[in-house]
């Protein structure tokens, strides 16, 4: 058995994350556009739609969108996407 040089990840696992990146993105841009035209947006129906598009099999996570977002609009769109605290 072969091993994969450079640590290479599977072409599945790959497509995986490649889909899920597009997904984050997609939702990102759904938010600056939201807001630089001043209209509202569901976020959670945001990041279904974007899954779906994808063909994930779950949705993209908080962090990650917050992770995504140019330095530019952080300070803008943070208070939008800031969670309440789990116990």
């Amino acid at each position: 058995m072969k091993k994969k040089s450079g640590g290479a990840l599977p072409s599945a696992q790959l497509s995986h994350t490649h889909a899920y990146a597009l997904a984050v993105s997609h939702v990102v841009n759904s938010l600056r556009e939201a807001y630089d035209s001043g209209s509202s947006l569901n976020l959670s129906t945001c990041k279904q739609q974007a899954s779906k598009r994808y063909h994930l099999q779950g949705i993209p996570r908080v962090s990650d969108i917050i992770a995504a977002i140019p330095e530019e609009y952080k300070h803008k769109l943070l208070p939008f996407l800031r969670q309440k605290p789990v116990r």
